[in-house]
C-alpha cells in the first residue's frame, strides 16, 4: 500500500505520517531524498542549497525528478511518501505503483491558523498568503486536484487517528475486493414530500380505500420490436391484480382511465436541486420515458420516469464515486397482500414524486457501499423528502470478475447491507467454483429437458404436506439432473446451490423442491425416491427432485440448471435477512420507450433554483449545541420543523431538547406526540423564557398536551412569595435538604430547584 501525503501547512499532514509509522509503514520523505543528494555532491544541505539541487535535478531529469529518485527508494509494501509538490512526481511515481493513493489532508483555515508554531507567519495575512505561493508556484494545488482520497482534520488528535485507522482498514479491503474483480454501483429511490408527480393527489397515504378494481396486465412489444425478458417473465404468472381506490389519495391517473397531468414542478425543482448538490449536468429537455412493469404495482404496465441530471459525483473515503444518472419517476403501487389467484395493490402509492440516483460501479467494497449510501442519503435529506419506513429505498448492482451483474432489491436496514453484499459476492464466487469443477468433470448438458407426472407414485407417501397438495388436485413433477449430485448441497453464500434451484420454482407458486442430496429420511421419502430413480434412468452421479403444483416450475428449475457449467446469470434478486433470493430475470435494454402524453420540458427554467445548505453544513452551524443535540437533530425526521420553530424560539438549545430527547422518551412511552402543536411548542416555551413556567415541567405539559389536555395553568410556576410560604411551613423539619426534598416532591413541576434552594437560605439562613 502506497500512499502520498499531501496538503496544506498545519493541515495535518507530517502528524499523519508519523502515525502511520507507528502503523508499520515506512516513512519517506522528498525533503530527505534532496538531503542525501546534497551530502552525494558534497553540499551542505541548506534550504539556499536544497532549492538550488531541487531545480538542477529538474532540469537534468525532467519535473518528476523526485519521484523517479523516491521510487527507487520504496522497498516495503506499505509506505507513506511526505511532501510531493509536483503532478509530475505523482505521475512517475504511479507509472510504477499505479495503485498508489494520493491522500489529501484537508483542514479548514480557521483550524490550520490555531494550530500555528513559532516558525510559522504569525499574522492571518502572512499565514495564508503562505497557501497563495504553494498552491499556484509549487504546485501543491494540482497535486491537491489528483487527490484520491480526502481525510479531514478539524476535529481532536484522536478523532484523527481514528480516521487514518479507517482510511487503512479501507484501504486493504479495497485490495482485497479489487483482487476479485467485484464492481458495485448503487441505486437510491427517495419520495419527495409532494403532490404526485402527474396529477394533485395527495402523497401522504393515510386515507381508507373506499372501493377496488380488478385488471390483468399483458406484454407488449417495444419500440424495437423486443419484448423484455423481465416482463414475459411477469406475465407468465398468469396474476390477476386487485387495486384498493381512496377518495384524495387516488384518481382516474392512477386507474389509468385518464392521461397524465402536467409534470409537478416543484418535485421537479427538487430533483434539479439535488443535481446542483452533485455537481452533476443538468440535461437541456426533460423526456418522459415508459419504462416496462408488469409485475402489477403500475396499473399502466409501465413507469414514467425522466432524465434529470448526469455525470455528477460525491467524495467518499475511498475517492470520488461518480453520479451516473438522476431522475425522477413514479413511485409504484404498495403490495397489501397476496392470495393463490391475486396480488392486491395500494393505488394511493402510485404517482408520488421519487429521484432515483444511480451511481456508476465506483464503489470498491461492501463497507463503502454502505458509507456510499449513507452520505447520498443524507443529501436528499437536505431537501423536501418523506421520511420513515419506505420512503427511502437502495438497490445494489455487483458482479465479481467472470459472474454477472446482479441487482438487489428491497433494501431497508443499511445495517444488513454489508452483509448482504459480502453473501453475493460469495454466491457468485462459489458459483464459478461450480463452474469450473463441472467442466473439469466433463459435464455439459445437466438435462435433457424432459418433466415427468409421478403425482401417483406419492399418492401415498408419509409427507403430509405432499398428500394434501395431490388431494386438492395438485400434480407432482420429477425430473433428473445429470452430474450434479453432491452439488446441491453445497454452501454458495447464504444457502445451499439446492435452495438456489427451488427459489426459482418458488418464484412461480411452489414452496420449493425436494431432491435427493438432501436427508430423505426427514420427509419419509427413502421408498418414492428409489422407484424415480429407475423411472428417471438417474446415475449414481444424479440429481433427482420434484415439484409440487407446476410443471412450469419444474422447467425453472432445469432451465437455471442448465447455466450451472456455463455462466453465472444476470438477474434481479431480493434481500432475504442478510442474504438474497431470485427474484427475476435482469430487465433488458428494450424496456424503455418515449412517453407520448407528456410534452417535454426545458430545463433553463428551473436552472436558478437554490441548492439548500446540506445536513452536513447544518451540522456544523448548530455546533454550539454540542455533538450530542446537534448530530441527531439533524438526522431527526422532525429537522425541518425545527428549523421554522427555531425563527420564533430563542432558546434554541431547549427546542432541540425537546425534539431529540423529550418528544423521543414521550413517544416510546406509548404518547401520542403527533397531537402536539407548533403553536403548543412556541406558547409553552415563550412562558418558559418568562419565568412563568420551570423547564423541569416540560415533560409533563407535553404528555398532558399530547393526551388532549391544553390546560397549562395546573404548571405554571409558583411566585417567590408563595415559594417562601411552603419554606416557613416546613422550617421545624430543621435540615435543608429536607426541606426541599419535601417541597419538590409536591411541587417539582412548578418550582425551579435552584430558585428553591436560594429562597431557603433566606429564610433559614446560612
Amino acid at each position: 500500500m502506497i500512499l502520498i501525503l499531501t496538503g496544506l501547512a498545519r493541515s495535518g499532514k507530517t502528524f499523519a505520517s508519523k502515525y502511520l509509522e507507528t502503523k508499520g509503514f515506512t516513512k519517506l520523505t522528498f525533503s530527505d531524498i534532496l538531503v542525501e543528494e546534497c551530502k552525494k555532491r558534497g553540499l551542505e544541505p541548506t534550504k539556499m542549497n536544497l532549492s538550488k539541487l531541487g531545480d538542477t535535478l529538474r532540469s537534468e531529469l525532467g519535473m518528476g525528478a523526485l519521484g523517479k529518485m523516491i521510487v527507487g527508494k520504496i522497498k516495503s509494501d506499505n509506505v507513506v511518501l511526505d511532501g510531493s509538490r509536483s503532478p509530475e512526481e505523482i505521475y512517475e511515481i504511479k507509472k510504477k505503483f499505479p495503485n498508489a493513493k494520493v491522500v489529501f489532508v484537508d483542514a479548514s483555515k480557521d483550524v490550520r491558523y490555531s494550530r500555528r508554531n513559532e516558525r510559522d507567519p504569525q499574522t492571518r495575512e502572512e499565514f495564508f498568503k503562505r497557501d497563495e505561493i504553494d498552491i499556484k508556484n509549487k504546485g501543491v494545488g494540482k497535486v491537491i486536484e489528483m487527490a484520491d482520497i480526502t481525510v479531514e482534520n478539524n476535529g481532536s488528535v484522536e478523532e484523527f487517528e481514528k480516521k487514518l485507522d479507517e482510511l487503512i482498514d479501507n484501504l486493504k479491503d479495497e485490495e482485497k475486493y479489487a483482487s476479485m474483480g467485484v464492481k458495485i454501483g448503487v441505486e437510491i429511490h427517495q419520495r419527495l414530500d409532494t403532490h404526485k408527480l402527474f396529477c394533485s393527489c395527495s402523497s401522504e397515504q393515510k386515507e381508507a380505500p373506499t372501493m377496488n378494481v380488478m385488471r390483468v396486465l399483458h406484454t407488449a412489444r417495444g419500440e424495437m420490436g423486443s419484448t423484455d425478458r423481465a416482463a414475459m417473465f411477469e406475465a407468465e404468472k398468469k396474476n390477476k391484480f386487485v387495486y384498493y381506490v381512496y377518495p384524495n389519495e387516488t384518481c382516474l391517473v392512477e386507474l389509468d382511465e385518464e392521461p397524465p397531468h402536467d409534470m409537478n414542478e416543484e418535485a421537479l425543482k427538487t430533483t434539479i436541486q439535488f443535481c446542483k448538490l452533485v455537481h452533476a449536468d443538468i440535461v437541456d429537455e426533460i423526456h418522459v420515458m415508459r419504462k416496462i412493469v408488469v409485475d402489477g404495482s403500475d396499473t399502466t404496465g409501465f413507469q414514467r420516469t425522466a432524465l434529470v441530471g448526469m455525470n455528477g459525483k460525491i467524495s467518499s473515503s475511498l475517492g470520488d464515486v461518480r453520479v451516473s444518472t438522476i431522475c425522477l419517476e413514479e413511485e409504484a403501487a404498495r403490495i397489501d397482500k397476496k392470495t393463490d389467484d391475486a396480488v392486491y395493490y395500494k393505488l394511493n402509492g402510485l404517482g408520488i414524486p421519487l429521484i432515483e440516483v444511480a451511481t456508476a460501479p465506483d464503489i470498491k467494497t461492501p463497507k463503502h457501499a454502505r458509507e456510499v449510501c449513507e452520505k447520498i442519503g443524507r443529501l436528499l435529506r437536505s431537501l423536501k423528502v418523506q421520511r420513515g419506513i419506505g420512503s427511502i429505498r437502495q438497490d445494489i448492482n455487483i458482479s465479481v470478475s467472470g459472474g454477472a451483474r446482479v441487482e438487489i432489491k428491497g433494501f431497508q436496514n443499511l445495517n444488513d447491507m454489508e452483509k448482504v453484499i459480502e453473501s453475493e459476492i460469495t454466491r457468485q464466487s462459489e458459483l464459478i467454483k461450480i463452474k469450473n469443477e463441472l467442466n473439469e468433470n466433463g459435464v455439459g448438458s445437466v438435462s435433457d429437458g424432459r418433466i415427468f407426472d409421478v403425482t401417483d407414485l406419492f399418492s401415498n407417501c408419509k409427507t403430509k404436506f405432499l398428500r394434501a397438495l395431490i388431494d386438492k388436485g395438485e400434480r407432482i413433477y420429477a425430473s433428473k439432473l445429470i452430474g450434479l449430485k453432491g452439488f446441491l448441497k453445497r454452501d454458495i453464500g447464504g444457502h445451499t446451490l439446492g435452495k438456489e434451484l427451488a427459489y426459482y420454482a418458488m418464484v412461480l407458486g411452489p414452496k420449493g423442491i425436494i431432491h435427493n442430496d438432501e436427508d430423505l429420511s426427514k420427509y419419509g421419502l427413502e421408498r418414492e425416491f428409489s422407484e424415480l430413480s429407475k423411472i428417471l434412468d438417474a446415475g449414481e452421479h444424479d440429481i433427482i427432485f420434484i415439484v409440487a403444483g407446476s410443471k412450469m416450475a419444474a422447467k425453472a428449475v432445469i432451465e437455471r440448471a442448465k447455466l450451472l457449467p456455463v455462466r453465472v446469470p444476470e438477474e434481479t434478486r431480493a434481500v432475504n435477512g442478510t442474504d438474497t433470493k431470485y427474484m427475476r430475470p435482469l430487465p433488458g435494454k428494450h424496456r424503455m420507450y418515449p412517453e407520448t402524453d407528456v410534452l417535454p420540458i426545458d430545463s433553463s427554467k428551473f436552472i436558478g433554483v437554490d441548492v439548500p445548505k446540506t445536513l452536513d453544513e447544518y451540522e456544523r452551524e448548530l455546533s454550539f449545541l454540542g455533538n450530542e443535540l446537534a448530530k441527531p437533530l439533524v438526522r431527526s425526521k422532525d429537522f425541518r420543523r425545527f428549523l421554522e420553530l427555531s425563527k420564533k424560539v430563542g432558546d434554541k438549545k431547549l427546542l432541540a431538547i425537546l425534539f431529540v430527547n423529550t418528544f423521543k422518551d414521550l413517544s416510546r412511552d406509548g404518547y401520542d406526540v403527533s397531537r402536539i402543536s407548533d403553536d403548543d411548542i412556541v406558547g409553552v416555551l415563550d412562558l418558559v423564557s418568562k419565568g412563568k413556567i420551570s423547564k423541569s415541567a416540560l415533560r409533563d405539559i407535553f404528555a398532558s398536551v399530547s393526551r388532549g389536555d391544553r390546560n397549562i395553568e395546573k404548571f405554571m410556576a409558583l411566585s417567590d412569595d408563595e415559594i417562601r410560604k411552603l419554606v416557613k411551613e416546613r422550617a421545624s423539619l430543621g435540615d435543608k435538604k429536607k426541606i426541599i426534598g419535601d417541597i419538590m416532591r409536591k411541587y417539582r413541576t412548578r418550582i425551579d430547584g435552584r430558585k428553591l434552594s436560594k429562597i431557603v437560605d433566606e429564610v433559614l439562613g446560612d
